[in-house]
């Protein structure tokens, strides 16, 4: 039993008004989740980055506070 599926540009198609509305809907919600999931993304990554470099920083000081307590040379 094999049924054929010819399509052209004068091959009409119906579609119930509500279903279109609910897939057009899908679509908009799908596409805006999306999105907003990729730019928070992006917002966690630029903030573990800055707080990265902070924390990097925030060593190297501590650091060298060290050393020069050790040596003496640490003036308050």
């Amino acid at each position: 039993m094999s049924s054929k599926l010819d399509l052209s540009e004068d091959s009409k198609i119906s579609l119930p008004a509500k279903n279109l509305i609910a897939i057009l809907g899908a679509v908009a919600i799908g596409t805006f989740s999306y999105f907003n999931l990729l730019e928070r993304l992006t917002l966690v990554e630029t903030e573990l980055q800055l707080i990265t470099k902070d924390l990097e920083a925030a060593n190297t000081c501590l650091l060298i506070i060290d050393l020069e307590e050790k040596n003496g040379s640490y003036k308050q």
